[in-house]
């Protein structure tokens, strides 16, 4: 049976450390592309930006500060206790039963993977959030391979028939 949590000691770091240094980083030398191009080192050449190049790179930090956040966002920690799995995001945790749980699969192919889980809300509204599982340093792997198959055998068990 499981029990304990599974949320990788990274979680926090790719939820709370990570969005807002690339986001600042980023946007801070977009700014200077804008602000002061004369002075931005590109290609090794102090000034040489392209024109107009300036304009890609604020599309650029708007798409990755977006798809960060939205990574950020749907990232939580998992734990299983009294049959029950609790979602953690911020500083709410969200007790599910089994049976509320639609899906467990393994999310998108990012290094690190992640765990994609669905499920329904109190409210019942369908809801996606991503478990970066423990995994090994630098490679990538998961820690716990079958998870996915053991999660998905946990919420088997806790569906009850409607007959």
């Amino acid at each position: 049976m499981l029990y304990g949590n599974y949320a990788s000691g990274f979680t926090g770091f790719f939820k709370y450390l990570f969005p807002p240094v690339w986001i600042s980083i980023f946007g801070w030398g977009t700014l200077q592309l804008f602000v002061n191009p004369e002075s931005v080192r590109f290609n090794g050449v102090v000034g040489g930006a392209p024109a107009g190049f300036e304009w890609i790179m604020l599309a650029i930090w708007l798409a990755g500060s977006g798809v960060i956040l939205g990574i950020a966002w749907r990232l939580v920690w998992v734990r299983i206790a009294d049959g029950r799995i609790y979602i953690k995001r911020f500083w709410h945790e969200l007790p599910v039963d089994p049976g509320w749980i639609r899906s467990v699969d393994m999310g998108p192919r990012f290094q690190p993977r992640v765990v994609t889980i669905k499920f329904m809300d109190r409210d019942g509204r369908d809801r996606v959030v991503w478990l970066m599982p423990t995994f090994e340093w630098p490679s990538g792997r998961l820690a716990e391979p079958h998870l996915v198959e053991h999660l998905q055998q946990f919420i088997q068990t806790g569906r009850v028939s409607a007959a």
